[in-house]
């Protein structure tokens, strides 16, 4: 299922806002998206990905785990820490594009956490 264009633009401007909410920085629309959306119809659905500036510091996670003493409690740590920190970030996203679903404005809607 896809999702129509007045709810294209809709979700497209609700995910810059999120994306600006937490960074203060303001997200960008990919050129060929723009363009596609130029060309539809307003009825016409179209398939987007909504990818979350990450605000943690770089290195940050790797130097949380570095006095861990196994391999496998860091990998196990850190993906906990890697899920954990996503939800924080998506979670305003993902009320609005569950908001737009149950109005039938927006299709599908997948949560990834890498």
């Amino acid at each position: 299922m896809e999702i129509p264009m007045n709810s294209l633009r809709f979700f497209i401007l609700a995910g810059l806002v999120c994306l600006a909410v937490p960074s203060l920085l303001a997200g960008e629309v990919d050129p060929d998206l723009q363009q596609r959306i130029a060309n539809l119809p307003d009825t016409a659905y179209v398939r987007v990905w909504i990818q979350l500036n990450d605000t943690t510091p770089r290195g940050a996670l790797k130097q949380a785990l570095a006095g861990m003493p196994s391999r496998a409690e860091r990998h196990t740590v850190g993906i906990a820490q890697l899920k954990e920190q996503s939800q924080k970030r998506q979670k305003d996203l993902l009320t609005e594009l569950e908001t737009l679903r149950r109005s039938r404005k927006a299709g599908n809607t997948v949560a990834h956490w890498i």
